[in-house]
């Protein structure tokens, strides 16, 4: 149940996982975000290290065997010659209202939790396919085409040809 309750909580916060929507690289808000799954699932709420009020990291003492770190800073941009950019979605476009995700999520969690289950010859079948797919076309139509027709040989029925 209660991890029911933190997929609903992160769910109803985009921010937290559209990458898509301008506010994503907003800390301020994502942090904020955080805290509100944090309240709704009632789990403690422990500080981010993102965040400007948790305490810096020590620092090794000088000494001898000490070599200065250079602190960690974006990676160096090779140029590319084209800088792509990102569609942004508007933050206020979701294709779901707030009031029925929580009822979405709760169905998609229950259709997956009972999968049906495949026969013995669905599982054969899904077997072949790997195979299927590494081979050369011409080849896969011949395959494709001698499975039809050992089907056809081995059926029960028979063909009414005559004219009416």
């Amino acid at each position: 149940m209660e991890d029911r309750k933190l997929i609903i909580a992160v769910c109803l916060r985009p921010v937290l996982y559209n990458t898509m929507m301008v506010s994503y690289r907003d800390r301020n808000k994502k942090e904020r975000a955080w805290v509100d799954v944090a309240e709704d699932t009632g789990f403690p709420d422990q500080p981010s290290s993102e965040s400007e009020d948790a305490a810096p990291a020590p620092v090794p003492a000088a000494g001898p065997s000490c070599v200065p770190v250079p602190e960690a800073g974006p990676a160096p941009r090779t140029q590319s010659g084209t800088k792509r950019k990102r569609a942004r979605v508007p933050e206020g476009n979701n294709t779901t209202p707030p009031n029925q995700i929580p009822a979405a999520i709760l169905q998609a969690l229950q259709s997956c939790a009972n999968p049906t289950p495949l026969s013995g010859i669905e599982h054969y079948v899904l077997g072949l396919v790997p195979s299927l797919v590494r081979m050369p076309p011409e080849v896969l139509e011949y395959v494709k085409f001698q499975i039809s027709k050992v089907i056809f040989d081995n059926s029960n029925f028979t063909l009414n040809l005559e004219p009416v």
